[in-house]
C-alpha cells in the first residue's frame, strides 16, 4: 500500500549482524559455577555482558536475568545456542532488544 522512493540506495543487513543490546531471563538449576558458566559462554562469544542478576526462584529453579552491552546479534545467538546446551540450564523463557 505504501511505497518507498529511496529504495535504490536502502541496503539491507542480514540480522545477525544487527548491533543491539539483549536482555535475556534464565530459569536455572540452583548449582554453583552457574552463573560462571553463562558468562563465559557469552564471553566464547564476544558478548559482553553489563549485568547479571540472580533475581530469585520459580520452584525449584533459580531466575537469572542478563542484560548485554551492545553486541552483534548473530553472536548473541550463537552464545545461546551454547548455554541452551549446559546441563543446568532449565529454560530461556525471555529474551528482548534493549532500545
Amino acid at each position: 500500500m505504501f511505497g518507498c522512493s529511496h529504495q535504490e540506495y536502502c541496503t539491507l543487513e542480514p540480522i545477525e549482524q544487527l548491533t543491539t543490546r539483549f536482555y535475556a531471563r534464565f530459569l536455572t538449576r540452583d548449582l554453583p559455577g552457574v552463573i560462571g558458566h553463562l558468562g563465559t559462554s557469552f564471553g566464547n562469544h564476544n558478548v559482553s555482558l553489563e549485568s547479571v542478576v540472580q533475581i530469585g526462584f520459580q520452584e525449584d529453579l533459580a531466575e537469572i536475568v542478563v542484560v548485554t552491552h551492545d553486541v552483534k546479534a548473530g553472536d548473541f545467538y550463537e552464545a545461546l545456542a551454547e548455554i541452551h546446551e549446559l546441563e543446568a540450564i532449565s529454560s530461556i523463557p525471555s529474551i528482548m532488544k534493549v532500545l
